[in-house]
């Protein structure tokens, strides 16, 4: 329901500015956008980010539907040491807060949760960054191994080291169907909103075939619905992002879902959105 609002509000948008901009003029409606703060601004804004968005979505959307593999766009804004999200530096949205109180710090009481209950020897975190929520974890349980994958883990490696954690640099999906890695439990943070749908089909199946029991899940929902039932569908959001109902998806691949739940978080910016933390088992 909120799709079609947010489409049909997009719509009208366009169908209001077009004749604005076709009137101006693309640099002066562009430079109305950047300078005027009343309405007609503010129509020239909505316009320009919705049409650019608009014809730049469509065509990721047909580029990627059906694929079953990382999306070029996500691989060239991930793989890059210097440009990588979590650099050497903490990510900027943590704004100085302990990991305990940033949104990627939702993921750690879930994942306690399991450890506590389930006692998993080997965990493995998708998206690790820059390795600070699986080092998070090593110092707590040092009977566990915690390995960490990500595109790019220059700036793990050289912040956290400890016997029992691990950084492998590499596409994930990859290590998980040539059996290079393993485990018990795994967790994502912000990491599976990256995933087509066809290749969030194939990481369950890669992860079930690696024998993992357990999956722990922090993933924005775009002020979208998630829903606890088996409907397994997904919507592309915007560039290489997807809304995926999670639920459904891992019921499809034999997990149980013992934990699920929706919650708010803003940001320093005053930014605000829903994320769903849900665990599943086998």
């Amino acid at each position: 329901m909120r799709s079609t609002i947010d489409n049909i509000r997009n719509f009208a948008i366009i169908v209001a500015g077009a004749p604005f901009a076709a009137a101006m003029g693309d640099v002066e409606f562009w430079r109305v956008a950047q300078t005027d703060r009343g309405p007609l601004g503010k129509l020239a804004m909505g316009y320009i980010t919705r049409q650019k968005k608009l014809f730049r979505n469509y065509w990721m959307l047909q580029s990627d539907v059906d694929r079953d593999s990382l999306s070029d766009l996500s691989k060239a804004s991930y793989s890059d040491d210097e440009l990588h999200g979590f650099a050497s530096k903490d990510f900027w949205r943590g704004g100085g807060r302990p990991l305990e109180e940033q949104q990627r710090g939702l993921i750690l009481p879930v994942v306690e949760g399991v450890i506590a209950d389930r006692h998993p020897g080997r965990v493995l975190e998708i998206g690790t960054g820059n390795g600070d929520i699986s080092a998070w974890f090593a110092k707590r349980h040092d009977d566990v191994h915690f390995t960490g994958i990500d595109f790019s883990v220059k700036h793990a490696a050289e912040l956290h080291s400890a016997n029992n954690l691990t950084f492998l640099k590499g596409y994930a999906l990859d290590l998980l169907e040539a059996g290079q890695v393993k485990g018990d439990l795994l967790f994502a943070s912000s990491t599976f909103v990256l995933f087509t749908p066809a290749e969030l089909r194939r990481y369950l199946r890669a992860i079930v075939a690696a024998g993992f029991t357990d999956i722990c899940l922090s993933e924005p929902t775009f002020r979208y619905d998630q829903f606890n039932d088996g409907r397994a569908f997904s919507h592309h959001i915007d560039n290489a992002m997807w809304f995926h109902n999670y639920a459904g998806y891992l019921r499809d691949a034999g997990f149980h879902i013992s934990d699920h739940f929706c919650t708010m978080y803003t940001n320093p910016n005053g930014t605000a959105g829903r994320v769903v933390l849900l665990r599943g088992q086998r």
